[in-house]
């Protein structure tokens, strides 16, 4: 990109309008988080994720205008005392930021850092790709320089399966019944090749083969040696040419043309079923009862009892009566990776959702789902209530749980 737009000499995006936009809302975005934090303790910003590798989508609104499609994932780096104080404003830091740069459908993800702790960075996901692609874009620049650069090769592979998760409860979080239209249909093109992206980096790392980065040319041999869902490789190789250049009439061709949208979401539900048998056979073993057991085994109980005192203990009276629920289960998953199973059974048992009535599956999935939920939902008779509450619940709790909230609940349409 130009530097004559005001921001250093790095692609945002293959589209240079996009690059502008990004990068004129990049620089607001430092400005005003230094102004907010204070330039004496904010040592830099840091830019990671797509828009860092120059993978950012961005979607056009009437009349031209971009509207952000990627999320801007950024590091605060500041010194070693402040990071446990800066790091609980982050909410507050975020609703006032987002309140300020008034940009619809802006998500902005921040962590804080300092540099000894980015001098010891552990092998992850996040960390390579804050090293391969990370980005200055305040401050100091040798604070990035100093970080450590974790091998691809030392990632566990529990990192690639948490990428598994996370992306379910993403998916229930932006999962609409509406056949998209304008520039919802670019988003959710966007939304479902990033899905089959993510699901090719997860595999790569669970099956310890992340050497050159999702959609090297290992894929192809991969997913065919471990017998990775039909057509998975042609399909993830699709994908990362469209995040490169993205055509949404060749998306709709592939799935169809027209009822596309349909076709879609079952490959989603698909692909989410295959990769959830296929990981955690690999990691936990197979045959050996549900696979909330299987976890269970993997979670060591001292772990897990004390999550769920935490959990309890944050809540109040009604997460106690939870705990309580709980222990008489004999602490099945601690409370993060409980939410994380039920996300999972809500993504599988949604079809019913789109017409016709549940089926013996969907709401043995959806018992299930609420019977291992930290939080059980209001509920309701019908099975699209009950659905409704429980998916609520669940993002809810990621959002706060994970995110630290820095993420707007989604809302699911329904009309």
């Amino acid at each position: 990109m130009e530097q004559e737009h005001g921001f250093p000499g790095f692609p945002l995006s293959p589209d240079q309008g996009v690059s502008r936009f990004y990068a004129n809302l990049l620089r607001r975005i430092a400005e005003e988080l230094a102004q907010e934090i204070g330039g004496a303790r904010l040592r830099a910003v840091i830019l990671s994720g797509s828009l860092a590798g120059g993978e950012a989508s961005a979607f056009r609104a009437a009349g031209g205008a971009c509207e952000p499609g990627s999320d801007i994932d950024l590091y605060l780096v500041t010194g070693e005392g402040d990071v446990e104080s800066l790091g609980r404003r982050i909410p507050e830091i975020r609703s006032r930021l987002l309140s300020r740069l008034e940009t619809p459908g802006l998500v902005i993800d921040l962590g804080v850092t300092s540099p000894d702790r980015l001098g010891a960075l552990p092998p992850s996901i996040a960390n390579v790709s804050l090293v391969r692609h990370g980005k200055t874009i305040w401050g100091d620049p040798s604070v990035l320089e100093g970080a450590a650069r974790p091998a691809p090769d030392e990632i566990p592979a529990w990192d690639g399966f948490l990428l598994l998760l996370n992306r379910t409860v993403e998916e229930l979080l932006e999962l609409s019944l509406l056949p998209p239209s304008g520039r919802k249909e670019q988003e959710f093109w966007y939304r479902f090749g990033k899905t089959v992206r993510d699901l090719g980096t997860s595999a790569l790392v669970v099956g310890g083969a992340f050497r050159a980065g999702p959609g090297g040319p290992e894929m192809g041999e991969f997913a065919r040696e471990k017998r990775l869902p039909e057509g998975f490789a042609r399909e993830h190789a699709f994908w990362i040419e469209q995040k490169v250049k993205p055509d949404l009439e060749k998306a709709r061709e592939r799935y169809g043309g027209e009822g596309a949208f349909r076709r879609v979401q079952i490959r989603k539900r698909e692909l989410v079923d295959g990769f959830w048998d296929w990981e955690t056979g690999l990691l936990f073993g197979e045959g050996n009862g549900p696979v909330d057991r299987r976890l269970r085994r993997a979670e060591r109980l001292r772990r897990r009892i004390r999550a769920w005192c935490r959990f309890a203990h944050s809540g109040g009276a009604g997460r106690r009566v939870v705990i309580v629920r709980h222990l008489r289960r004999g602490i099945p998953l601690s409370p993060l990776v409980a939410n994380y199973v039920a996300a999972v059974h809500l993504l599988l048992s949604w079809g019913p959702l789109f017409g016709g009535e549940p089926g013996e599956e969907d709401e043995r999935l959806l018992a299930e789902g609420e019977r291992i939920a930290p939080v059980p939902s209001a509920g309701g008779a019908a099975f699209r209530e009950r659905w409704i509450g429980l998916r609520r619940e669940v993002c809810s709790f990621w959002n706060r749980e994970v995110m630290g909230s820095t993420r707007p609940p989604g809302s699911l349409e329904m009309e």
